[in-house]
């Protein structure tokens, strides 16, 4: 299983190791040490090859609390029912919250960092990618695909006639754009049932998918593009004052303008934080508060 991670690590990576390093010009391990491309490559292959040991052991230690389930069981009701717990009945340790029922259910609530980067990253199917639509149908990541009507489309191009500016073609035009947002599976969710509840739909994007998807399954190559690459775009965006891309006049394509270089930097913040702080909260409460005290409990009765 390692070795295969390693494999996969490496053949995603070949797909953006291009951009990537034209982009970032200068590799550093942690965050702090500059290094060759070869260092960081092994570095980073060598951590994926332990996430995928660290990942193989949560599910042996799952399958060892099932299997020593009954030689444990007097310890185990012995130390909860000497603990702050004690005005449980000795009853819930023996006969509800035994080794092996907690040791599967948080498991099972570990492999949540895998499935909710999968309906989060993965594309609704009959979704279309890649295709050119207007900016006012991409503009917003936070709603899922909407038709605009002539109607509409009219009476927004002839109020971006009074600006110099403008993000909207003529009429009967699509600006030259091609996008890559797509509604993936959480977000037709929550469009289809969970809006209600006061959640926010959301479309995401190729490199949003790749950074929540590595980082779940534990692919360190390819995961550190998901916090060197928006880094960089977020320093390179303050820098050079990178705005959106506007028409100047009608028929025209778009060119490159510095308004909106705060939004851009701020949405490039907010890709850079979204998959990090999902991971972090499962790591922190699942694994580490949970499931690894659990394993210390373990270690107590042995």
């Amino acid at each position: 299983a390692g070795a295969y991670a390693v494999y996969a690590d490496f053949s995603a990576m070949k797909w953006c190791i291009v951009p990537w390093l034209q982009t970032m010009k200068e590799l550093r391990v942690w965050g702090l040490v500059p290094v060759p491309f070869t260092v960081f490559l092994m570095v980073s292959l060598f951590s994926t090859f332990l996430q995928t040991f660290t990942i193989q052991g949560n599910a042996s230690f799952m399958v060892s609390a099932a299997l020593n389930n009954d030689e444990m069981l007097n310890k185990w009701v012995f130390l909860w029912s000497e603990s702050m717990f004690k005005f449980l009945p000795s009853s819930t340790w023996r006969q509800v919250l035994t080794p092996r029922s907690l040791a599967i259910t948080l498991w099972i609530f570990s492999i949540g960092q895998l499935l909710l980067p999968l309906f989060k990253g993965v594309p609704w199917r009959g979704e279309s990618k890649g295709s050119r639509t207007s900016t006012a149908d991409t503009a917003s990541d936070s709603a899922p695909p909407t038709r605009v009507s002539s109607s509409s489309r009219r009476s927004m191009a002839s109020s971006a006639d009074r600006a110099p500016y403008s993000l909207l073609g003529d009429a009967g035009e699509e600006p030259q754009q091609h996008h890559h947002e797509f509604v993936t599976v959480w977000g037709k969710l929550v469009y289809e049932y969970l809006e209600v509840l006061g959640f926010l739909p959301h479309k995401s994007t190729y490199r949003e998918s790749v950074a929540m998807l590595s980082l779940a399954s534990g692919l360190r190559l390819i995961g550190s593009i998901s916090l060197s690459y928006p880094a960089q775009r977020i320093q390179e965006i303050i820098q050079f004052k990178q705005g959106y891309c506007l028409q100047a006049d009608r028929g025209s394509d778009l060119e490159s303008a510095s308004q909106g270089w705060e939004m851009r930097s701020l949405e490039e913040f907010e890709k850079l934080a979204k998959p990090h702080l999902l991971r972090v909260q499962f790591i922190m409460f699942f694994k580490l508060a949970l499931q690894m005290n659990l394993q210390i409990t373990f270690i107590i009765i042995f």
